[in-house]
């Protein structure tokens, strides 16, 4: 079974998740966010994590398009050209950008890669992740994306996604 039901769990857990470095966070606009969750715990380490990490996202200056299958469904994170305020941009569905980078997986496989349990190389060698465009751009992204692996979590607990942290 599916990790995700619907191409808008993917949106909402994903999707949302890859939208939570895209703009400049404050102690403030996470307690807005999470404040209510009973899990939530204020941390200066987080949300200076957050915010680098949109920033390296913003340098790398790479429009990546994720396709997914199972569902199906289509995340553009471009950082080329962002809007005011923003380190990038997210898009849901067809982009209205064209992307430097396309990786295509399944929402089990993005969701594992989130969780830090997926070797991306390993991965691309059994067909798991698709790359098509600068790969070696794509792969120098990777140890910025790694950072997020210790905000994923939190994240799924803070949302009240707690089922998602199950998985082997």
């Amino acid at each position: 079974m599916p990790t995700f039901s619907s191409t808008d769990e993917l949106y909402r857990v994903i999707g949302q998740f890859i939208e939570m470095a895209g703009q400049p966070q404050t102690m403030e606009s996470l307690r807005q966010r999470w404040g209510s969750s009973p899990e939530f715990e204020e941390s200066e380490e987080d949300l200076q994590l957050i915010n680098k990490i949109g920033e390296d996202i913003r340098k790398g200056g790479l429009c990546t398009r994720f396709v997914f299958h199972d569902p199906e469904g289509e995340i553009t994170v471009d950082a080329r050209d962002p809007s005011a305020g923003k380190f990038y941009d997210v898009y849901y569905g067809p982009p209205p950008v064209t992307p430097d980078l396309t990786v295509e997986t399944s929402g089990d496989t993005s969701h594992l890669f989130w969780l830090g349990k997926v070797n991306v190389v390993t991965a691309m060698a059994r067909r798991q992740i698709k790359m098509q465009g600068p790969v070696t751009k794509g792969l120098k992204m990777l140890p910025v994306l790694s950072q997020a692996f210790k905000l994923y979590p939190k994240y799924l607990r803070y949302e009240g996604l707690h089922h998602f942290l199950n998985v082997k």
